[in-house]
C-alpha cells in the first residue's frame, strides 16, 4: 500500500507544484519506492535535482484509520464512510507536508551546491510555518478529530444510549442533529475522496521553456552573482526580440562572472543583430581566448570581421572554423568566400 500512497503524493505534489509556484521552478515529481525526486531547470530538465524520502509520512494515516476500526460500530456502512473521510483527509494533508518539504529540499539544494536562494525571505518564513502547522494539524489534531467522530457514531448508534435519553421527555434527544454531522462529514469525505481522484487523473502539463525567464528573472533578482541565470535570462529575452535588454542581461552575467564564455558568445550574437559588429568582435575574441576551439566563435567572429571591412582577418577564422566544424566547410558559400579572401589577401 505504501508504495501507491507515495505514487499518489509525487502525481499530486507535481500537479499542486505547477498552480501554486509562480514562477515555476520545481519542473517534475518522481517516486521510486519511498524516495521523491524533483527536477528543475535550474539543474536542467534531465538531471534530477533533489529528493525527499517519505518513509513515514504515510504512518499517521494508517494509525488513525487502525485507531477509527478499534472502534466496534454495528454498521459497516458508517465506518466504510468514516474511513473514506480519514484516507482522505489524510491524504490531503499528506500532500500539503510532501509539497512544503519538496520546496525545503530545493531550497536546501540550491543553497548548499548552488550557493544560491529559491525562495524570497518571506516565501522561506511561509514554508517554516506551513511545514510547522501541517505536522501539528495533521499529525495531532486530525487524528483526534477524526476518532472523536467515530466515537461519537459509537454512542449515537447504541440503543441503550438512545432509551436513556429518550427518558427526559421535556428535552428533545439531539440525536438528529448530531446524526446530520456525522453524514455530513462522511459526505466530504465522498467529496473530497472524489477531488482527488479527478485531480490525479487529470493531464500534466508539459514544461513550458517561455514560462521559465520568469523564474530565471526571480533568481537573478534574488542572487545578483549568480552568472547562469543572468546569461538564461539574457536568452529568453534575445529570443523575445527584446535585444537591448538581453544585452544588459548578459553583460550583468559578465560582471558576476567575466571568465563565462557562454556569456561573452551571447552578448556577441546579440551585438551583431544590433549591428556593433566591433564590439561583437571583442566579445568573440574573449571566448576564444578561453575557449580557442570553439568552431561557433570563430565564425561568427569572422562574420563580424567582414562586416567591418576587416576581410583579411576574418579570413584565418573562417578557416579555423570550417577545419573545426565540416559543416562551415562543405557550405558551397563558405568555401567560395574562403576562395575570394584568399585571393585577395594573397593567400594560396
Amino acid at each position: 500500500m505504501q508504495p501507491v500512497f507515495v505514487r499518489s503524493l509525487s502525481a499530486g505534489a507535481e500537479r499542486a507544484l505547477r498552480l501554486i509556484q509562480r514562477p515555476p521552478l520545481i519542473t517534475s515529481v518522481s517516486a521510486s519506492g519511498n524516495v521523491i525526486t524533483i527536477s528543475s531547470y535550474v539543474t536542467g530538465l534531465d538531471t534530477p535535482m533533489a529528493s525527499w524520502n517519505s518513509q513515514n509520512i504515510h504512518f499517521f494515516v494508517v494509525a488513525t484509520v487502525a485507531l477509527m476500526l478499534a472502534v466496534p460500530l454495528r454498521s459497516r456502512m458508517t465506518r466504510a464512510k468514516l474511513i473514506l473521510l480519514a484516507f482522505s483527509v489524510g491524504w490531503v494533508v499528506s500532500l500539503g507536508i510532501c509539497v512544503v518539504q519538496l520546496e525545503t529540499v530545493a531550497e536546501t539544494y540550491a543553497q548548499q551546491y548552488l550557493r544560491i536562494t529559491l525562495h524570497t525571505v518571506r516565501e522561506k518564513a511561509l514554508l517554516e510555518w506551513a511545514n510547522q502547522a501541517l505536522i501539528t494539524v495533521g499529525m495531532l489534531l486530525v487524528p483526534a478529530l477524526l476518532f472523536l467522530l467515530t466515537y461519537l457514531s459509537l454512542w449515537l448508534e447504541s440503543p441503550q444510549t438512545r432509551e436513556e435519553r429518550m427518558d427526559f421527555g421535556s428535552r428533545r434527544p439531539p440525536a438528529p442533529s448530531s446524526t446530520a454531522r456525522i453524514s455530513m462529514a462522511s459526505g466530504i469525505g465522498l467529496a473530497l475522496a472524489v477531488m482527488i481522484a479527478a485531480f490525479l487523473l487529470t493531464n500534466r502539463p508539459n514544461p513550458d521553456p517561455h514560462t521559465f525567464l520568469a523564474g530565471w528573472a526571480k533568481l537573478a533578482a534574488l542572487n545578483p552573482d549568480f552568472a547562469p541565470a543572468h546569461v538564461n535570462v539574457g536568452i529568453g529575452l534575445e529570443e523575445g526580440g527584446r535585444l537591448d535588454e538581453a544585452i544588459e542581461a548578459y553583460r550583468r552575467a559578465l560582471r558576476a562572472d567575466p571568465e563565462r564564455a557562454l556569456a561573452h558568445y551571447n552578448l556577441g550574437n546579440a551585438l551583431v543583430k544590433k549591428g556593433l559588429y566591433a564590439d561583437a568582435a571583442r566579445a568573440y575574441e574573449k571566448v576564444l581566448d578561453k575557449e580557442p576551439d570553439n568552431a561557433g566563435a570563430h565564425k561568427n567572429l569572422s562574420i563580424a570581421l567582414l562586416y567591418l571591412d576587416r576581410g583579411c582577418e576574418a579570413l584565418p577564422h573562417l578557416e579555423r572554423s570550417a577545419e573545426l566544424d565540416a559543416r562551415t566547410f562543405a557550405d558551397a558559400h563558405v568555401a567560395n568566400q574562403i576562395a575570394d579572401l584568399r585571393a585577395r589577401c594573397g593567400r594560396k
